[in-house]
């Protein structure tokens, strides 16, 4: 049965025609990222930040489509909705590291602009020239955050948006002639003849049923066998993706796999990270979509990641988020993920801290950063938290609800590295406020009765102290070094709050930032540049008498940062 189900995958849907010779040219392994938005021209160095998906593994196949190997990072999905809807996009405002892709589409071809994006810096890059191909990386994270690159492949890939929602509505099921030949090889457990004959039938004008999806999602992506065949069941996902992107009613995947796939152990799974990005692109692309419909209730992420309806979905991305980041593993069990990750007591505390017990790989200078593929996981969970925190119609309430859950974590991470990387690559930047806020509430004798102000910043800075755990020997004006940290961060973020209306809803900051409205700032809000100096001069006068000698160069540099963030803020 398999040679027969074999010989049909040779001749195709052509029933006894002579199979056609297969003269492709195998598309090269690196390719440059082409932009075809009309955006900002790429710099030379951001050009380069494409992540070869193939490196360590075998080649492609001959017969693998050379135009399905890249697409691009995306960008806001509140400006691609408001350049939908023939709005120019607005000078300023928030501006959140995803964007759909732009592009045309035909049958058996495809060609997806791409925009630039930062890189992380783990895997090698290349800038050689190609024609625009999948990639597997992840999406770009504006400074301060970290930064790579990922595909998109949003409903805006056919030519416009118009032209892809024409292309939807005409779009039909595959045959049922041929559709009886992929449930062949289905039934035969070939999987090398269901994905040739799904990436020939799979088309704009044809689509696979839910029910072949989620058999490839489960039985090839997720297969307990590595090589070739992961790769090839990701890219024919990418590509219905791209031509028929999942809805809440006919999306391959559910929570259930998705928390079996985490909590299993990756030995197990070695197509973990490809479903992982599969599952965020189908969530980013439906969000997309429904934002420019200002329809979000009936998108994947409120079915699966809403603060109102499914609070312990985000929960479970928030723990999944600090294994990722501690490097303590998806599969151990979640209590004792949670104990490793907030210890009780000193004597865990103390175990925590010796050099054999601590996660991930160190550096010489001992700092610990998460592994490469750990990195890509962080950008992927923090990007669900982001959706979560803006699905719902409060944004202010939903991070609300999540700081209050990844306070303690943070709290208790015991590395400055580990805790960096986790608020650094926070894409939320109300929700990092939120956090960072619990934080120095926690380290003030006396908690401040105002709301979050460059007033309060300042309140912070004459009351707060270091008080974080420690377990990677740091002396104490590194302690310092990283409260003013900080303190920084949480006034870029602030800074983006404001001006990005991210406080109001996603429909009513659409609005705001169409008809250019201007952020209302309290009068109790403002600080003079007198007051500034005060604070400055206090803050290091009393570093000084705390430390008993000369404040260090990076000591320094932070003050004379947070200075001008908070002149910066106050005009």
């Amino acid at each position: 049965m398999a040679a027969g189900a074999a010989r049909m995958c040779d001749s195709g849907s052509q029933g006894g025609r002579s199979p056609r010779p297969r003269t492709r040219q195998r598309p090269p392994r690196r390719a440059e990222v082409i932009d075809l938005t009309g955006d900002d021209v790429c710099s030379e160095s951001a050009a380069q930040d494409v992540i070869d998906l193939t490196e360590g593994e075998e080649d492609w196949p001959a017969d693998f489509p050379a135009s399905l190997a890249c697409a691009s990072p995306p960008r806001d999905p509140i400006l691609l909705a408001i350049k939908s809807e023939g709005k120019e996009e607005p000078a300023q405002g928030c501006r959140a590291p995803w964007d759909g892709a732009q592009g045309t589409c035909a049958e058996g071809s495809f060609s997806l602009g791409s925009s630039c994006a930062h890189s992380v810096g783990s895997p090698k890059l290349s800038s050689s020239s190609s024609s625009t191909t999948f990639n597997s990386d992840l999406g770009s994270l504006a400074s301060p955050q970290l930064d790579s690159d990922m595909f998109s492949l949003s409903p805006s890939s056919c030519s416009s948006n118009s032209s892809w929602q024409n292309t939807r509505l005409k779009a039909q099921p595959i045959p049922s002639r041929k559709l009886s030949m992929v449930s062949s090889t289905m039934e035969e457990n070939f999987p090398r003849g269901t994905l040739q004959f799904l990436m020939d039938f799979v088309s704009c004008q044809h689509h696979p049923p839910k029910e072949i999806v989620s058999h490839v999602i489960r039985n090839i992506l997720l297969s307990s066998e590595a090589g070739q065949m992961l790769k090839d069941a990701y890219v024919l996902l990418m590509k219905i993706q791209m031509l028929h992107p999942a809805t809440a009613a006919l999306v391959g995947w559910d929570w259930q796999l998705l928390h079996y796939v985490m909590e299993e152990q990756e030995e197990k799974l070695p197509g973990r990270l490809l479903f992982l990005q599969y599952v965020v692109q189908t969530l980013e692309d439906d969000f997309q979509l429904n934002l420019r419909l200002r329809f979000l209730q009936k998108s994947i992420a409120k079915k699966v990641l809403s603060c109102d309806q499914c609070f312990s979905n985000v929960k479970e991305v928030i723990e999944w988020l600090v294994a990722a980041v501690t490097g303590l593993g998806f599969s151990q069990p979640q209590e004792q993920r949670h104990k490793a990750a907030c210890p009780s007591s000193d004597s865990s505390r103390a175990d925590d801290s010796s050099p054999g017990s601590r996660p991930n790989s160190a550096t010489d200078d001992g700092s610990t950063f998460p592994a490469p593929l750990s990195q890509k996981q962080v950008l992927l969970l923090q990007r669900m938290l982001a959706m979560a925190a803006e699905v719902d119609m409060s944004p202010n309430c939903s991070t609300n609800k999540m700081a209050e859950v990844i306070f303690p974590y943070v709290l208790n991470i015991p590395l400055r590295s580990q805790r960096e990387a986790f608020l650094t690559s926070m894409e939320s930047h109300l929700l990092r406020c939120k956090v960072l806020e619990l934080l120095f509430h926690h380290s003030c004798a006396t908690p401040a009765a105002l709301q979050l102000s460059p007033p309060k910043v300042l309140y912070f800075l004459r009351h707060d102290s270091p008080l974080l755990q420690y377990q990677d020997q740091e002396v104490m004006w590194q302690r310092w070094e990283e409260m003013l940290q900080h303190l920084n961060l949480l006034l870029i973020s602030y800074h983006h709050v404001v001006l990005g209306h991210l406080r109001s809803s996603l429909s009513e900051r659409m609005d705001l930032i169409i008809s250019n409205t201007k952020p209302k700032v309290q009068a109790t809000d403002r600080i003079s540049p007198g007051d500034i100096d005060l604070h400055i001069q206090d803050f290091s006068s009393r570093l000084l008498q705390t430390l008993g000698e000369p404040l260090p160069q990076p000591i320094k540099d932070k003050v004379r940062m947070l200075q001008a963030l908070l002149l910066t803020t106050s005009t």
